[in-house]
């Protein structure tokens, strides 16, 4: 992959000579985004989207107020011509300390070794296909099958007054199938999803095939299960069902951002025991072909490994510039937004709890009597709080140490810091999830991860109307 350069020297500089004089911080962010989904339903290919995003825009900063300007094209001197601003005194000896320019760097995390023009839109569709036709062979109930591919690539281009100009190149795949099954007059459902930093190297590296067989088991688990207990039970989280729990119910009050504004519940605990001491928390951006990497945040800082959280001491947040400047610390690399027309704003990447010591196999020996959870769902999360609520997608009771039938309508209730402080034991595994976060109406592609681990005690509950009714309240 070459660097994305959509500006010459001489552009940018007329750029910054016209206004560096005005701002404490001048910024132009360039994106081209090109992308393909198709969707693959009912047993044909029901929909094929093609789209193109490329724009630029300006950010400019004078004390605490931000302009910001965005243009779908490269019309860069329209950009410049629409900025007003009054002048807020002389910058002029605060911008000859500014540092001086260094050449595009560029550095990608993730090289693609297969172009998504190598195969054409019919080869495919035709993959879709026979993952559909894999599913109806190996299960006759199934009512519907929807399969969702989608590729992209992004190109990005920074140039800031203080900081390298920067160019970032980051591909995507994500390839989801969702079934559904009968269960008498009731339907079961069951989801699986893949993807991360490829090219169509993807489908040599994962067997989508597996994918849509595990969608379809889960959904199969659920026919004929038992609906779920109510009450407070000792629960054994997976690795196998990735770290929805960790993003959610901590990941977001660890976002700098929401804790300067007081939106967060580790507001002030910096340097505090937050959970247990087995517990140690992440967020890396630099992991080769995971869906949350870049070489470069939106702000053109170079991303790392973050501890958030370390032996459960609160360690810190994940951090943009303008965070970082508030709370007298670096950037992280964490600063992220969805497009050319975004304010960028701290987000996560690929977040997990590190792996610990324990054997999968003897944390579940361990629990009398309690829930194992091998798949999750959606949920919703308060930041403020912490409380969460998160639908459990494939549940088994264990009883005496040995993992008994399975159950369905599972829903897990809880406070984030209460569970991060009742984490009893971590395993030696890992297991990763992809997704889409959203945040202030940006979605941002992420990957989340957790090992096995047990959890002291839970609110599990099942389809009561009043358990439901106390969680809204």
């Amino acid at each position: 992959m070459k660097p994305y350069i959509p500006l010459n020297k001489n552009e940018y500089k007329a750029i910054f000579e016209s206004i560096k004089d005005e701002f404490d911080y001048a910024e132009i962010f360039c994106e081209n985004k090109e992308g393909l989904t198709l969707i693959f339903d009912d047993r044909k290919l029901e929909n094929v989207i093609r789209f193109v995003s490329s724009g630029t825009g300006i950010r400019l900063l004078s004390g605490d107020k931000t302009i910001f300007y965005s243009i779908p094209s490269d019309r860069y001197d329209e950009i410049v011509n629409k900025i007003k601003i009054k002048k807020t005194g002389d910058r002029r000896q605060e911008t000859e300390k500014r540092k001086k320019k260094k050449e595009v760097i560029f550095e990608p995390i993730s090289e693609i070794k297969k172009d998504f023009s190598a195969m054409s839109l019919n080869e495919k569709a035709d993959i879709l296909k026979k993952v559909d036709n894999s599913i109806r062979e190996k299960y006759q109930d199934v009512l519907q099958v929807t399969i969702r591919y989608s590729e992209s690539m992004r190109k990005i281009f920074i140039v800031t007054d203080d900081e390298n100009v920067i160019s970032d190149i980051t591909p995507g795949i994500i390839f989801a199938v969702n079934v559904c099954l009968r269960d008498g007059e009731e339907i079961r459902t069951g989801y699986k999803a893949d993807g991360g930093q490829y090219g169509l190297e993807f489908f040599n590296i994962v067997d989508v095939h597996k994918i849509g067989l595990e969608a379809a088991r889960i959904a199969a688990v659920q026919v004929g299960a038992n609906p779920a207990p109510c009450g407070r039970f000792p629960v054994v989280i997976s690795s196998s069902a990735g770290g929805t729990m960790i993003h959610e119910a901590c990941g977001h009050g660890l976002e700098a951002d929401l804790v300067e504004k007081g939106f967060s519940v580790y507001k002030g605990k910096t340097g505090k025991r937050v959970a247990s001491g087995k517990v140690t928390v992440i967020d890396n951006g630099r992991l080769a072909g995971k869906r949350g990497s870049a070489s470069f945040d939106d702000e053109g800082i170079k991303t790392e490994k973050v501890v958030l959280i370390e032996n459960g001491i609160l360690k810190g947040f994940l951090h943009s510039k303008k965070t970082a400047k508030k709370m007298n610390t670096k950037p992280t690399g964490n600063s992220r937004r969805e497009s050319y027309s975004n304010l960028p704003i701290p987000r996560m990447r690929n977040t997990m709890i590190n792996p610990g010591n324990d054997d999968p196999l003897d944390i579940i020996k361990s629990v009398e009597k309690g829930i194992l959870v091998k798949n999750m769902g959606g949920g919703e999360v308060d930041p403020v709080t912490g409380n969460f609520v998160f639908y459990v997608g494939e549940a088994y009771l264990i009883e005496k140490g040995e993992i008994k039938e399975p159950i369905r309508g599972a829903i897990l209730l809880g406070s984030g810091p209460e569970v991060l402080l009742n984490i009893e034991k971590v395993g030696n595994d890992l297991g990763f999830n992809v997704g889409t976060c959203g945040k202030e109406g940006q979605g941002v592609p992420v990957s989340d991860a957790q090992p096995t681990i047990l959890i002291k005690e839970l609110i599990v509950g099942g389809q009561s109307t009043e358990l439901k009714d106390s969680i809204r309240n």
